[in-house]
């Protein structure tokens, strides 16, 4: 027997320039790391962070947050469940590879991972919902 579990998406999506802050005071740069301005001068190019919904799933949160730079994503940080040991084992194992694929596509149409068919589904839905803010 198959059981659907709804998931829960939070209507909350964000536009962060980069180096500003958020969730109260974490640095947006301390959860991306530095971004080179050469780089975004050097294409002429605006580079911002998009932060997705937070996205319910049975063991806990989703969140996506891309970084965009022009019309591409050039970096994807995830926050995923990971205070059990299973899900610690299956999302640091599927969330490395669901953003690998992601930024190889540029799109949120990547393949769901087998055994962790929940966190890719939930990392899908933050996914969309952050690119469609930042328009692409």
């Amino acid at each position: 027997m198959h059981r659907s579990i709804p998931m829960l998406i939070t209507a909350a999506v964000s536009v962060v320039p980069i180096g500003s802050t958020f969730l109260g005071a974490t640095p947006l740069t301390a959860l991306t790391g530095p971004i080179p301005a050469y780089a975004a001068a050097r294409t002429g190019a605006t580079v911002h962070a998009v932060i997705g919904p937070s996205t319910s799933m049975r063991w806990g949160p989703v969140r996506v947050t891309i970084i965009v730079r022009g019309r591409r994503i050039t970096d994807i940080k995830v926050t995923a469940p990971t205070e059990r040991t299973r899900s610690a084992i299956i999302n640091n194992r599927a969330v490395p590879m669901l953003r690998s694929e992601a930024l190889r596509v540029q799109t949120a149409n990547v393949q769901l991972i087998s055994g962790a068919t929940m966190t890719s589904k939930a990392f899908v839905t933050s996914l969309q919902a952050a690119m469609k803010q930042a328009q692409l």
